[in-house]
Parts: C-alpha cells; sequence; structure tokens
C-alpha cells in the first residue's frame, strides 16, 4: 500500500475524528489562506479524494501567514468538534511514519517546527499546533493530486476511520495540551493550578452522543497506586478555597492588605463549614476542573450564588469560538454508586432546564452579581451576555463532577506487582467510563436534554463519602 502524507488524507482524518461534513472541513482549513475562497461540494470531494491540486488562491499564502494566526482559527473553529483528538493525532502520525518520501530531517510545517523524526518521538503536543504544521506542510507541497493515493482513499470509509481513530484514541499514552485557547477577553482565570497536573493523571476520555461541543474526562490520583493519598489533592483544594469563595473584585479589594488576606481566608473557611453539604468537596473541584481544563472562567461559584439565579453549582463563561459562548452550570455529586451519582445529576440537570433558561440579560442589572466585577469587566460581559445582531449566547451548557467509591477487588490489586496493578485500575476507570457514557446516553436522550452541551469529569475515591469528608475536614476543621 502507497502511504503519502497528502492534504486529502489530512482532510478525512478530521473527517472520520469528527461529525463535520467534507466540505465544512475544506472551508476551515482553506479559511486561513483565503477567507474568500468559496468551496463547493466538488471541491470538497476532489480534494479528499486526492484527485486535484489544492486551489492556487488557496496555497499562494501559505508560508506568509503566521503559524499563531493559523492556530487561532484552528482553535476557534475545527478543534473543538474534534471526538477522539488522541486517535486523530495517532493516526496523523501513522500516516507520517510510514511516508518514505519525508527525510526524518525534514520540517512539518514551518522553519522552527519539530522534523518528521522529532514528531515521532514526541508525546507531548498541542492538537492545534499539530493540525497547524501538517495543513502548511501539505499546503506547501501541493502535491495532493495522485492516482495511487486515491485508490488509497477511496477504500477508507468513514465508518472503519472512525472506528480506528476510536481505538486509537483508547490505547494512546500520548498527552495533549492546549497553548491556544486564551482566557476569555478580560476574565481571566482564577484558579492556582501550577500543580494540578502533579496531582492528577488523566486516564480516559470520550464523548457524549450529542450534536453540540462534549467532552468526558476520567481522572486518577497521581499516587500509591495500592492505598490513594489524599494529600497532594487537600493541598490543591486549600490553595485554592479564597479564589473559590471570593469574587475577582473581592480579591481585589484585599490585594494590598495583608491583614484583610488572612481574615478573609478565616472567613472563607467559616463560610464553607456554615455551609457544609455532602458534595462540598465536588462543587470545589467543579471549579478546579472547568477552569484548568475547559479554560471557563468562574462566573460566580456555588459559595458566591447561594440559592439565587440557578439551582446549580456554579456559573462559568466557556468560549466555543469567534464570538460564540456558552454560561456552564455546574453540578457536582458525590456518591458510593457510581450510577447513583449520575442519577442525581441527571435529575438535578433536569430541574434546572425544567425551571427554565437563565436569563443571562438579567445578571447585568443584578447588584449582587454586579458586585462580582470590574466597570471593564462588565463592560466585557455585556458583549457576551446580552444578545446582539453578530452575537449570541449559546444554549446552555452542564459542567459535571463524578465522585465515586472505586469497584475494584482490593486483594486482586495487592497480588500484582505495581506496573500491573496499575493498569489493572485504569482498566477498571476505563470500565467506568463506558458505563457512565452508556448511562449519560441513555438519560440525557430520555429527558430531552440533547441540544445542551455536557462537560463531565470523573475520579475515584477509596470510599468517597468518607473520605471527601476527611479532606474537608483538613481544610476547613468542623465535625467529621
Amino acid at each position: 500500500m502507497v502511504y503519502r502524507l497528502k492534504f486529502g488524507i489530512l482532510l478525512t482524518s478530521i473527517w472520520g475524528a469528527s461529525h463535520l461534513k467534507q466540505k465544512i472541513i475544506c472551508e476551515t482549513l482553506f479559511h486561513p489562506f483565503n477567507a474568500g475562497y468559496l468551496v463547493d461540494d466538488n471541491c470538497a470531494v476532489r480534494s479528499k479524494g486526492c484527485l486535484r491540486n489544492i486551489p492556487a488562491e488557496v496555497t499562494q499564502s501559505a508560508g506568509k501567514i503566521k503559524s499563531d494566526l493559523i492556530k487561532k482559527e484552528l482553535a476557534d473553529s475545527l478543534s473543538n468538534s474534534i471526538l477522539y483528538p488522541k486517535g486523530l493525532l495517532e493516526y496523523l502520525l501513522e500516516w507520517l511514519k510510514k511516508d518514505d518520501s519525508i527525510e526524518n530531517d525534514e520540517k512539518i510545517g514551518f522553519q522552527d517546527s519539530p522534523t518528521k523524526d522529532e514528531y515521532l518521538r514526541k508525546n507531548v503536543f498541542d492538537l492545534n499546533e499539530v493540525l497547524t504544521d501538517f495543513l502548511v506542510f501539505t499546503m506547501v507541497r501541493n502535491e495532493n493530486q495522485d492516482d495511487e493515493m486515491h485508490k488509497v482513499i477511496s477504500k477508507l470509509k468513514k465508518k472503519n476511520i472512525s472506528d480506528k481513530i476510536k481505538e486509537l484514541n483508547k490505547n494512546s499514552k500520548i498527552k495533549i495540551i492546549d497553548n491556544t485557547k486564551s482566557n476569555i477577553d478580560s476574565l481571566p482565570i482564577t484558579i492556582e493550578s501550577e500543580n494540578f497536573d502533579n496531582v492528577f493523571i488523566e486516564v480516559a476520555d470520550g464523548h457524549i452522543d450529542v450534536p453540540n461541543p462534549n467532552n468526558i474526562h476520567a481522572y486518577l490520583l497521581n499516587t500509591n497506586i495500592y492505598t490513594f493519598d489524599y494529600s497532594s489533592l487537600t493541598e490543591l483544594v486549600m490553595e485554592n478555597i479564597y479564589n473559590y469563595v471570593y469574587s475577582r473584585q473581592e480579591i481585589r479589594n484585599d490585594e494590598q492588605d495583608n491583614a484583610a488576606i488572612r481574615k478573609s481566608v478565616l472567613r472563607a473557611s467559616r463560610m464553607l463549614r456554615n455551609q457544609a453539604n455532602e458534595d462540598q468537596l465536588g462543587q470545589i473541584l467543579i471549579y478546579i476542573f472547568l477552569e484548568k481544563v475547559l479554560g471557563a472562567p468562574k462566573l460566580m461559584s456555588k459559595v458566591e450564588m447561594g440559592n439565587n439565579y440557578v439551582n446549580g453549582d456554579g456559573l462559568f463563561l466557556n468560549s466555543i469560538g469567534p464570538d460564540k459562548y456558552q454560561i456552564v452550570i455546574g453540578s457536582s455529586k458525590l456518591s458510593d454508586s457510581l450510577l447513583k451519582s449520575i442519577d442525581k445529576i441527571i435529575a438535578q440537570m433536569d430541574s434546572i432546564t425544567q425551571g427554565g433558561n437563565l436569563n443571562t440579560s438579567s445578571l447585568l442589572t443584578d447588584i449582587n452579581f454586579k458586585s462580582h466585577f470590574s466597570s471593564n469587566e462588565l463592560q466585557n460581559l455585556s458583549s457576551i451576555l446580552v444578545p446582539r445582531k453578530d452575537n449570541h449566547l449559546r444554549t446552555n451548557a452542564f459542567g459535571v463532577f463524578i465522585g465515586y467509591s472505586l469497584n475494584v477487588d482490593k486483594e486482586r490489586l495487592e497480588c500484582f506487582d505495581e506496573e500491573d496493578a496499575e493498569k489493572y485500575m485504569k482498566d477498571c476507570i476505563h470500565r467506568d467510563l463506558e458505563q457512565v457514557l452508556a448511562c449519560l446516553n441513555e438519560k440525557i436522550y430520555e429527558l430531552g436534554l440533547q441540544k445542551h452541551s455536557f462537560y463531565v469529569y470523573m475520579m475515584p475515591f477509596t470510599d468517597v463519602i468518607v473520605d471527601s469528608n476527611q479532606i474537608m475536614y483538613e481544610i476547613i476543621g468542623g465535625t467529621k
């Protein structure tokens, strides 16, 4: 079989890793180089099938546009639609590896891009950076028309490609980072996240079967595999209590006064003790995951909201493309049973939607909400939250944290050496994620919630109720 990395292969790979139509993908890939070029179905099909070269009107500027501009466009308009990002990268790397027309020391993309050999030795990737490099590489080469490659691509059916990419995604050991997604204009992320990657290990990820952007990530504590040690998690939560409880404006008011900060930290602990509940640790963790992983800055935490606005565990603002935003409503449940956690979360989401959509415009006239932000932040939020001719908020999304007690055979686990014990533990979490996906897919459609986006984070504990109570006791005191 002939293996050559062509534009048609890039387009085909993205097609297999997403729900996007060929024409949309082709338009998106052409857009950074010629925003006015009109792609019709014939152009897209022939480009994908390696039956034509890329139009000169597109390729003539391929080497002149800065990589950061292309990366940003792809981040804004494409990468959110990739269902299996790790699988897509593994698939593209397979094509790169097998293309013997590319020398090992040849740059893939720009002059400062990795070489073929460097790409094949990497295990940490920025998805948008890889897509940019491979796109520019195939654009500049512009050797897309190829009869032999057409024969290869014509045999690649969508289902077969998707199944292969999904399987690669499941078994992938590569790590994806996002260096492109910026904070939303003047609203910065609030968490202290320097130690995040030292606390959590991402074990598995996937996507829910709904049409709008979504993902699910399963994490494991980076600790002794036989006995969970919660000290690093406790430290991370402790570092973020102040930022979780207080608004940006309140924190700014304290900035120049160390005594005020100390008093505020003590008050934060008192407030959390007074509002203690069985899901409190999860309510803090969904704040941490949504800000750190999704990149959705906090508008208000559960503590700041109280019982106002919506019956959720915080409000966050997520960007899903240029001038495309959604409010993410937090929801967190801790339960010994994984399925009981899901049942409780589904019930909460159903209750929220039955209460009607959150009126985001009215937030800007609410004195309590406004007091949480500076005048510049409010002005910026006004341009997002108030519907305008060229901009409107997308349907509200849900950000979910599921904490549960890991169901493993402890005696069997302790009979394994450390490497096999870790594999056994991760296999169990993969199984749990598949169970969660099946359950969520069923219940979301059963209740008609499929128009929403869902960003789900799940993590096992040894005994979630006992462990979470102990963690919160160590942080804020009170009764266990």
